[in-house]
């Protein structure tokens, strides 16, 4: 499905095409382009919701989207000051509560969404086991944050009963989004992980634009 008009679909391609240049920026190392082209990519996607016109099929999902885009563009500013971390886990926080209403916006709670819990659940105590030996003080946002990541894994999972294309490309993009703050935990409190900064980048970019492209393709074929 495409994007309904030349500025939604040009804002996308924009944000696709920075999403890679920053990519590009790290490998060289450029500071200046990295702090101009990490926001830049979030800003292009709220535009890109922008430009969908409202309907009452994409109300909620789009408010609450878009609210969790402008908390996503926060933390990313945020967490460019390496002793802001904690707040920047609090707008990230936001950003995911975000996404979980947004998601619950587009399928009604269904008893078989229960399946889908054990894979969150599975993930959420592998990631905990690796990182509370080693995050100290902050164990609690830690922990916070770990649950609410996997409740946002487990409704995007739950997406998949709709058994569209865009449900699958909603799921690649939160397990993206999960892998991504998966990886960021682990190289800051476990180990380093080599090209760090390359790997959570680029799977962060890429869950977000497909985060963003599939919610709103599912606003528009979806009939709860």
């Amino acid at each position: 499905m495409r994007l309904k008009n030349r500025a939604q679909s040009s804002f996308f391609t924009l944000a696709i095409l920075t999403s890679i240049l920053h990519l590009i920026v790290i490998v060289y190392d450029f500071r200046n382009g990295i702090y101009i082209t990490k926001p830049l990519v979030l800003v292009l996607l709220i535009q890109v919701w922008n430009y969908e016109k409202d309907s009452t099929a994409n109300y909620g999902v789009k408010h609450w989207f878009v609210l969790g885009l402008l908390f996503s563009l926060v933390g990313d500013i945020v967490l460019m000051t390496p002793k802001m971390f904690v707040y920047g886990i609090l707008f990230f926080l936001g950003a995911q509560c975000s996404y979980i209403i947004a998601f619950l916006q587009l399928s009604f709670w269904k008893r078989k969404d229960l399946l889908y819990l054990v894979p969150a659940v599975i993930y959420m105590l592998i990631l905990l086991s690796f990182l509370l030996p080693h995050v100290g003080t902050i164990l609690l946002p830690i922990i916070i944050y770990a649950f609410i990541i996997s409740l946002m894994l487990w409704r995007a999972l739950c997406l998949l009963t709709i058994k569209s294309t865009h449900s699958y490309l909603l799921v690649v993009g939160s397990v993206l989004f999960v892998l991504s703050d998966s990886c960021i935990a682990i190289n800051k409190f476990v180990t380093e992980i080599p090209q760090a900064r390359f790997i959570i980048m680029s799977t962060y970019f890429a869950a977000q634009i497909l985060l963003c492209y599939s919610t709103i393709c599912l606003t528009r074929i979806h009939k709860r």
